[in-house]
């Protein structure tokens, strides 16, 4: 019943064995309609995965050919239905299962799916088969009587008191039958399957561990929600109550553990008042139980019990608003995924899901003997009435749908509380299966359903976010560095207490437990959120110092710069200066004769240099090592630290970190001190190399020649190795020179290529462009002659909007005062209209008044007479209150006696005849008394009712009448008055709009005749200007219309040569399958050939052995007569020739087993060849089955290769319809070329008439 299923299974290395709840009978015989798929098996049997199977339980391959499977859907993305079947056949022989036992389960399941296809006609008040054919594969498969079997449907026996007799059945009701024993035989063949596998894995041993998985889809909320849905539902109210105890309580105990102030709240709770209107007494299922075993009892009474049990006093329960759905819901249920409405149609039949007996009776005795077996332990009626002595049992079907469910849902939830579950919850992201798309309302109602939206609103109440002191700490401690800047050790829970606090979050936001912080929700979100504005601004801050170093250092470049540029200048003006000057002369010539000495100064300075620098030098070099030093003790006391650590708890850990960071960070700073001393030391390795390159100058001064023979020697040493590393480079670029010029060369392959494709495509966008460019040249020469047209258009517009002008004024003056005239008549007529209405209204309120006042007095005299006629009908009630007492105290008696009899026929059921039609002819007369009270009472109660309404009604009516009149009177008299007013007041009004009427009637005559002379001016102008229109209008449609025409064209053709070339590739690739499969073929034609000579040699091997079999049988029957012979001619001879006979005979007896051997030898032979043959004749089959495939393949590309070649013959034809089309288009552009022309002669005729025009207006405004 319920839409999932749980199955258990039990583990450990002695067996797993498993069993089954919540079996989904109800998806035997239907599904959800492209939603759902019947059970794997029917279609499994149906792919014919085994071949022969198909034939063998008479099925056909179409699932839609069955009614109970063809609803749902018939074929799964990634599910080979054959492969399925064979692995459900191999598990079967893995499971031990018999051969008639696995046959006989396909044959139940595909009896069930012809079964389904059992049609019943109504012939009267009888139901009968329609058709007998598949009630005979029924028969078959089952291993029963077929005439039988559909008899005990459409007939079957019923106990009435304490005999059988046939009753006959309705169409529906025999359709029902067929639903629910096709689901009955499902489930207990499922069963036998579960028990089946538990005998196979059966062991002696303990078990103490399984596994349970329970597959349930969420509640159901349909359009048409039936006692399936309630079912559903009611189960996962449960589960979902276990969901919200299991998760939250955990969550709770965590609190708990950690000792946060937190006040312990049932999550559970919430669902309870539902499942108590569900499950308690008087509730839905145990008043649907209560209806299933009371006679008389329908779904209206059902319901009708149900609105009156808790209709307004039970919160969950509720009637639903009238809505135009297709179907009714007749109560409403407040489940946790909302509210639900419920139909309550057929659900007492539902639930007593009743079972033909006498079908099941012929089931028990089928040749079929898995069939009699599942049925085995079902006692029916007869059988029950038939068992002597002893208890009777009650029968299989007593239990009702709902107590079964019950009892498995709370056996279920018992196993639930008694294990630790897992949940998992999955979400449909839409109906098309399919990536990447997300349908909101769908995922929406999931959440919805699945209560995933209501555990996220609990889980919001408690603290949903947690982290360990360590990683908080770790995370978060930028918030807060001024709590941690000393590096000082601080305990994690006093870390973390100081580092929120430093945040600023209110208490109540974050819960600091013995190991953990828990945060509310949104907390944790918004200590990101500080975090990365903290992280922001402190890189913002280390990119602005970064940004300011940089620039100062730009700055200082260009200032040294400028002043060098400052100096180099000054030099060169005073060199100007001094140039021509005699002492600056004689300084020139006497200055390398200075040179010398100038050079020992130098020396001896750079030489002091040096020695200051060297001394720094051995400074910096001990400090270095020092530093070098402090590293290996620092490094050395890291990795005590580290030992440290590994051997101490979290504590000492955190302490350790904090210090390794600490040196960390001194070590990175020692080592920027020592990269500075390094590039010190660099700075005067530098220095020194110039002041030793300043020596060297002085001392070459010193010994030029020598110095002189040296640079030559070193020179000519670096111009050899520069030589040689130059040939070496030189060697590589020219290999790198001639791989490049074969990457050049097949580049100018390349390139020639698609210089060539880029030449053609030039050529055809050439020709294009000079389409586009006549098309562009036309367009512009008639925008040209259509601006002209505008131009003189706009200036005849102009002319025209000035007599419009005109002709406004007059035509506004001439409307106004026709206006004021027409208001005057209308108010005038109005007024009349409104006096003549009044004087009538007037006198109808009067005659109205009158009437009123003589229906008063005959409503009263009504009234009275009702009072009357209710005091004799309550007389009467009471009478019959009584009488219905007396009625009730006679049922009760014929009860208590009907319930005497009752036991009486209990305990003398062997009675004769006479007693048994007397109890009958009691109960109907019994029966027909309780009939006939009820009826006497309903119609009682009916027509106390409706005159007890009749009696509301009048009293309402009369008391609205005589409001109604008296406001009418009042009304009548106030409008009388007012409509005297209003008469004086428009005579007065009236007087004076005639007088106006007179000034105004001479006003329009003057009026009118100024107006017909503008108007025939005006209607001329715009005749004139509506052709200029129209005529601009038709020549910018023909032109947009030719190039549409061209563009289309253009796009067509391009889009025909596309196809054209995909065409051609399909082609290629079509053929080239078609060549394939056409040596595949040749190559299993061949195999067959050689297979079938191979059958040959077989067959004539195999009739030469007949043949020697049949010679060996001859002699052996020769023998036979030899012995017959010799038998009684020893018996004739004389006993002195007995040993001579003996001989012979044992020379016969050896003979005769040396034929039998041969005999036997060659039977085995025999059989050998004919296993062989059978092998070959079954592999000839399959090469036949191959080389029919392989033709049919064949003959499949063929029919693709004939349409493909009617594609593209279809499409060339396309091609030069197309380009007669352009061609016509061409044509089409020259003959609008040359109407242009006409036209242009037509506009330089119109431009004289607009002259001549304008003359005319000229005039006008003159005169």
């Amino acid at each position: 019943m319920e839409r999932g299923y749980h199955i258990f299974f039990q583990l450990s290395s002695n067996g797993v064995p498993g069993t089954t709840d919540l079996l989904e009978k109800s998806r035997v015989i239907a599904q959800l309609p492209g939603m759902e798929r019947g059970y794997h098996i029917f279609f499994q049997l149906m792919s014919n995965g085994i071949p022969g199977t198909v034939d063998r339980l008479l099925l056909k391959k179409d699932p839609s050919f069955y009614r109970f499977v063809k609803e749902g859907v018939y074929d799964v993305a990634g599910l080979d239905d054959g492969e399925e079947f064979r692995a459900t056949d191999e598990a079967f022989d893995i499971l031990n299962f018999a051969a008639d036992e696995k046959e006989n389960i396909y044959k139940m399941c595909a009896a069930i799916l012809w079964f389904g296809n059992s049609r019943f006609a109504q012939r009267g008040e009888q139901g009968e088969l329609e058709s007998i054919e598949e009630m005979q594969k029924v028969g078959r498969l089952f291993g029963i009587d077929a005439d039988e079997f559909g008899n005990a449907i459409c007939k079957p026996r019923v106990k009435v008191g304490a005999e059988f007799v046939t009753k006959g059945q309705t169409a529906d009701q025999c359709m029902n039958a067929v639903g629910a024993l096709s689901k009955s035989v499902y489930d207990r063949v499922f069963r036998f399957i579960v028990q089946k596998c538990n005998q196979t894995l059966e062991t002696d041993k303990e078990r103490a561990y399984f596994i349970g998985v329970l597959d349930i889809a969420g509640f159901e909320i349909f359009e048409l929600n039936s006692f399936e849905q309630l079912c559903i539902n009611y189960t996962n109210e449960k589960l979902q109550q276990f969901f919200n105890h299991h998760m939250f309580v955990q969550e709770q105990e965590e609190y708990k553990q950690e000792q946060i102030e937190w006040e312990f709240v049932d999550f559970g709770m919430d669902l309870q008042a539902c499942l108590d209107l569900i499950e308690k007494k008087m509730g839905i299922l145990s008043m649907l139980e209560e209806e299933c075993v009371m006679p008389k009892a329908s779904d209206k009474t059902y319901l009708d019990k149900m609105n009156g049990q808790h209709l307004g006093k039970n919160p969950k329960y509720g009637k639903p608003k009238p809505s135009k759905k297709k179907y009714e819901a007749h109560f409403e249920l407040g489940h946790y995924a909302g509210p639900v409405g419920y139909n309550v149609t057929a659900w007492l039949e539902k639930n007593k899901d009743p079972v033909n007996e006498t079908a099941v009776k012929v089931f028990k005795a089928s040749k079929n003997a898995l069939l009699s077996h599942i049925w085995s332990d079902y006692l029916t009626a007869e059988e029950q009435a038939e068992q002597k002595g002893g208890k009777k049992k009650k029968g299989g079907s007593f239990m009702t749908v709902s107590a079964v469910h019950r009892e498995q849902l709370d056996h279920l939830m018992h196993t639930l509380h008694e294990t630790y579950p897992h949940f998992v919850r999955c979400i449909i992201p839409n109906e098309v299966k399919t990536g990447g798309i997300i349908d909101g309302p769908l995922v929406y109602n999931q959440l919805t359903c699945n209560g995933v939206l209501e555990g996220i609103r609990i889980c919001q109440k408690g603290f949903p976010n947690k982290q360990i002191f360590s990683d908080l700490v770790e995370r978060y401690r930028i918030l807060a560095a001024s709590v941690f800047a000393d590096g000082t050790f601080i305990e994690g829970k006093e870390a973390s207490r100081l580092l929120l606090e430093a945040t600023g979050l209110p208490k109540a936001s974050y819960g600091i437990g013995l190991t953990k912080v828990f945060f509310k929700a949104g907390t944790l979100a918004k200590l990101e959120e500080l975090r990365e504005d903290k992280i922001n601004a402190t890189i913002t801050g280390i990119q602005s110092v970064i940004r300011g170093r940089k620039q100062r250092q730009i700055f200082e470049k260009l200032y040294a710069g400028r002043q060098a540029c400052d100096i180099i200048q000054r030099n060169i003006r005073s060199f100007f200066k001094l140039r021509h000057d005699g002492w600056y002369k004689m300084y020139g010539a006497i200055k390398p004769q200075l040179t010398g000495a100038k050079a020992e100064e130098m020396l001896e300075v750079k030489t002091k240099e040096l020695e200051e620098a060297s001394k720094a030098l051995e400074t910096k070099r001990k400090q270095r090592d020092v530093l070098e030093k402090q590293i290996n003790d620092i490094l050395a006391e890291k990795e005590d630290i580290q030992n440290l650590l590994s051997s101490e708890g979290s504590v000492v850990r955190e302490a350790a970190e904090e210090r390794v960071r600490i040196l960390g960070k001194e070590f990175n700073e020692l080592q920027s001190e020592h990269k500075e001393l390094e590039e010190h030391w660099e700075d005067i390795s530098e220095s020194s190399k110039t002041l030793q390159i300043g020596r060297d100058r002085a001392q070459a001064e010193v010994d030029k020649m020598k110095k002189k023979i040296e640079d030559l020697e070193q020179k000519l040493s670096e111009h050899e190795k520069s030589k040689q590393g130059e040939e070496e480079s030189l060697r590589e670029k020219e290999d790198v020179v001639a791989n490049n010029q074969d990457k050049i060369a097949h580049l100018l392959k390349e390139k020639k290529r698609l210089e060539e494709l880029n030449a053609q495509t030039l050529d055809d966008l050439a020709a294009e462009e000079e389409k586009a460019s006549q098309l562009s040249k036309l367009k512009i020469r008639l925008e040209q002659t259509l601006d002209d047209l505008e131009d003189d258009l706009a200036h005849e517009r102009r002319i025209v909007m000035e007599v419009e002008k005109v002709k406004l004024r007059v035509t506004n003056d001439l409307q106004r005062v026709l206006d004021d005239i027409q208001e005057t008549e209308n108010l005038k007529m109005e007024l009349e209209e409104k006096f003549k209405k009044k004087e009538f209204e007037l006198s109808a309120a009067h005659s109205a008044t009158e009437d009123e006042s003589g229906q008063a007095t005959v409503l009263t005299k009504k009234f009275k007479e009702m009072q009357r006629i209710i005091s004799e009908l309550e007389d009467d009630m009471e009478v019959e209150r009584s009488a219905r007492v007396k009625a009730e105290r006679a049922r009760a008696d014929l009860q208590r006696e009907l319930d005497d009899v009752e036991g009486k026929l209990e305990e003398t059921s062997g009675l004769s005849q006479n007693e048994a039609d007397k109890n009958k002819r009691r109960e109907q007369d019994l029966l027909k008394i309780r009939r006939d009270l009820e009826e006497t009472l309903a119609t009682q109660d009916a027509e106390v009712s409706l005159l007890r309404k009749k009696h509301s009604d009048v009293l309402a009516e009369m008391s609205d009448q005589l409001d109604d009149l008296q406001k009418g009177k009042n009304k009548a008299e106030k409008d009388r008055d007012s409509l005297r007013r209003e008469a004086e007041d428009l005579n007065i009004t009236f007087e004076a709009l005639s007088k106006q009427k007179l000034q105004l009637e001479k006003a329009n005559k003057h009026l009118e005749s100024t107006f017909i002379s503008v108007t025939v001016k005006i209607e001329e102008h715009t005749h004139i200007i509506s052709e200029l229109q129209s005529f601009k209008t038709r020549l910018t449609a023909e032109n947009a219309e030719l190039t549409r025409r061209l563009e289309e064209s253009e796009s067509t053709v391009n889009a025909l040569r596309r196809n054209e070339s995909i065409l051609k590739s399909q082609v290629e690739e079509a053929k080239r399958a078609l060549d394939e499969e056409i040596k595949a073929k040749n190559n299993t034609m061949a195999q067959l050939r050689s297979v079938q000579a191979e059958l040959l040699r077989f067959q004539e091997a195999i009739e030469e052995e007949q043949e020697s079999r049949a010679g060996m049988q001859r002699e052996l029957s020769k023998l036979n007569a030899e012995v017959l012979m010799w038998k009684n001619k020893y018996e004739s001879e004389v006993s002195g020739k007995m040993e001579e006979s003996e001989e012979i005979k044992r020379k016969m007896a050896l003979r005769l087993a040396e034929a039998e051997e041969a005999l036997d030898a060659a039977n085995a032979r025999c059989l050998s060849l004919d296993k062989t043959r059978m092998r070959l004749a079954a592999e000839v089959e399959d090469f036949h089955v191959e080389v029919e495939k392989a033709h049919t393949l064949a003959s499949q590309l063929e029919k693709k290769q004939t349409l493909v070649d009617r594609q593209i013959v279809e499409w060339k034809t396309k091609s030069e319809e197309l380009s007669i089309t352009l061609e016509r288009s061409q044509v089409e552009s020259r003959t609008h070329q040359a109407e242009m022309l006409k036209l242009r002669s037509m506009i330089e005729e119109i431009s004289e008439a607009i002259e001549i025009q304008r003359k005319e207006s000229r005039v006008l405004h003159r005169t």
